[in-house]
């Protein structure tokens, strides 16, 4: 069903008119890729964007590695996620590649890979320290 993404390369063309213009315009270039919600788990996050790993490997073209681009701006109430917290999202792409839009957070981190980072105390997990290391280190 990727055959439609051909439409993608179009976009290459008005994408350069446009990358002046910032982030938002660069969201409407956006093409929904499947209307099926897709669930996964962040795995990490930088201070207004991350990366998701979904639970079933994603099949497409400008597909790179396992990992999905989410921005602050798609996750639902506009809040960072933590880290490993399971989310529900659908799939976009764009000049750039695959992205996560309208990202909700569907249940609590793992506890076992809560404990490595979060150092036990319930409030600070919440604001990952920007300095601290990979979660799975």
């Amino acid at each position: 069903g990727c055959g439609g993404c051909g439409g993608c390369g179009g976009c290459g063309g008005c994408g350069g008119g446009c990358g002046g213009g910032g982030n938002n315009r660069g969201q409407r270039q956006r093409e929904s890729v499947s209307g099926v919600q897709l669930t996964g788990r962040i795995r990490e996050w930088k201070q207004n964007f991350g990366w998701i790993v979904p639970d079933v490997p994603i099949e497409h073209p400008q597909m790179t590695g396992s990992r999905v681009y989410v921005h602050q701006e798609d996750m639902s109430g506009g809040q960072s996620p933590l880290v490993h917290a399971m989310v529900t999202f659908f799939l976009y792409c764009d000049r750039k590649g695959v992205g996560a839009e309208m990202v909700k957070v569907c249940g609590a981190p793992d506890m076992d890979a809560d404990q490595s980072w979060s150092g036990g105390s319930g409030n600070s997990s919440r604001y990952p320290a920007p300095k601290r290391e990979d979660p799975a280190a």
